[in-house]
């Protein structure tokens, strides 16, 4: 009788692992994991950003060297970006054209962050809040845009 039991505990473990592993192969083909355009510009805009707090007095526009950022010039060919200083703090602002599907990626990663948007030459506007203002400097219309003004307390 515990040959029997054995057996069926047996059946029943092999049967198990196999659907447990056709729902995991399933998964695997299911999931699409967002655009790494979306990805790679965020952390290029984070490394701005962080330049700029480690440099509070730049201004002016970075190189990819500057960031640290060599190995991602052949991801991030047209990725630009601006630092502009004047009695209201210090303002970031970095661009790269993407698609709209993209550009929803990269928002979402964001959690829809209010400093995203997109260009209209020397303005922007955010999907989520409507016209957001102008830019001190001419950005593509239709690139992605990010617009960040640090005060100087923050420095």
């Amino acid at each position: 009788m515990a040959y029997i039991i054995l057996a069926f505990a047996l059946i029943i473990g092999t049967f198990a692992d196999e659907k447990g592993l056709a729902v995991l192969a399933l998964q695997q083909n299911t999931y699409d994991e967002p655009d790494n355009a979306a990805q790679r510009w965020l952390a290029y805009r984070s490394a701005v950003q962080f330049y700029v707090e480690r440099h509070p007095d730049f201004a002016g526009a970075l190189a990819m060297s500057d960031l640290g950022m060599n190995d991602e010039r052949q991801f991030l060919p047209d990725a630009g970006n601006y630092v502009s200083r004047n009695t209201n703090g210090t303002t970031v602002i970095t661009w790269i054209p993407l698609s709209a599907s993209v550009i929803a990626d990269t928002i979402s990663l964001a959690d829809g962050d209010r400093s995203i948007g997109i260009a209209h030459g020397m303005s922007w506007s955010s999907p989520l809040y409507g016209n957001m203002g102008s830019l001190p400097i001419s950005v593509p219309e239709g690139d992605i845009v990010s617009v960040v003004t640090f005060s100087a307390p923050r420095f």
